[in-house]
């Protein structure tokens, strides 16, 4: 797509509002090349919310094939990861209009190094709190002493990783949008970029964070009530209660959960775009700035008496 402009000197809310206009103003171009992807996302995570929720007739046959039901789940979550991916290659591909298959390894070699950090903390946090509690392991008096350190210190190693990872932020975006950009750059000069704009990006996530909450209790209203209605339900017939729903209540949850996350897709679109911008403002605020220091320098050096 032509006259994006990204490399320019943005504020946060500038990067939060060219994000909003860029998908607004090309909203007919970014749909008709992304709503395929699109779909197949919004269907595949369907699946596997339905899969994962308490349910009469998966739970039967959980018990009498447990082996076909774990390979389902597994093939369903390798659907949605793949689905992520190829949705999340399409849009940076607006941005540096390279391959299709350049950006899917780009972007699948960060979903890789996503899924492995976030193991990593769900690690590092769980075992914080195991050490603490057993470490302080003692009669039943005590134990009320034990879990509120352990999770005062869950807390404290939870907001330390945060700190910490946060900058990789930075560092996936610049990979996947600037082909040129090499994995050892990404853990040096993108890490350490994005940790001297900590501040900056923490702003602009904590302001997605909260305009996409107050999106998602909108548009999430019709599938929470729909959501809620087939959760109980089938809790109910869990315990041997006959079914309360009408018949064609499944294919209405599947289509209301459907099109709720097709239109979550676009809202995560938004998101992208504001990353995009995010990290294309840090970029030129570095390259300003090293521009500024060496005509800084340039200029001492032309009134530095000892060199005329």
């Amino acid at each position: 797509m032509e006259n994006l402009d990204l490399y320019k000197n943005r504020s946060f809310t500038a990067c939060i509002r060219d994000g909003y206009t860029l998908l607004i103003t090309h909203l007919k171009s970014i749909f008709r090349k992304t709503w395929i992807p699109a779909l197949a996302l919004a269907l595949i995570a369907t699946v596997a919310l339905i899969i994962n929720m308490p349910d009469h007739t998966i739970h039967d046959i959980g018990i009498v094939r447990p082996m076909t039901t774990f390979i389902l789940l597994i093939a369903v979550a390798v659907l949605l990861l793949s689905a992520i991916i190829w949705h999340a290659s399409v849009v940076v591909r607006i941005f540096n209009e390279k391959p299709l298959k350049t950006n899917l390894m780009r972007t699948a070699y960060v979903m890789l190094f996503c899924i492995v950090f976030d193991i990593f903390e769900t690690l590092v946090i769980t075992g914080t709190s195991n050490l603490i509690l057993k470490s302080m392991g003692g009669p039943k008096e005590s134990l009320g002493s034990a879990i509120i350190v352990a999770t005062g210190a869950t807390v404290i190693v939870g907001i330390l990783l945060f700190v910490v990872l946060l900058p990789f932020v930075h560092s996936c975006i610049r990979y996947v949008v600037d082909t040129k950009t090499t994995l050892c750059q990404f853990f040096r000069r993108d890490y350490c970029c994005g940790w001297r704009h900590w501040g900056f990006l923490f702003i602009v996530l904590f302001l997605i964070m909260l305009i996409t909450l107050v999106l998602m209790m909108v548009i999430m209203v019709p599938f929470g009530i729909i959501f809620a209605s087939q959760l109980s339900n089938q809790l109910g017939m869990l315990d041997g209660d006959a079914s309360g729903v009408p018949t064609y209540f499944p294919y209405l949850f599947f289509l209301t959960t459907t099109v709720t996350m097709f239109i979550l897709s676009y809202v995560c679109l938004w998101i992208y775009f504001v990353m995009v911008y995010t990290c294309t403002s840090i970029i030129t605020q570095d390259k300003e700035r090293s521009e500024q220091k060496q005509q800084d320098t340039t200029s001492n050096d032309l009134q530095d008496p000892s060199l005329q």
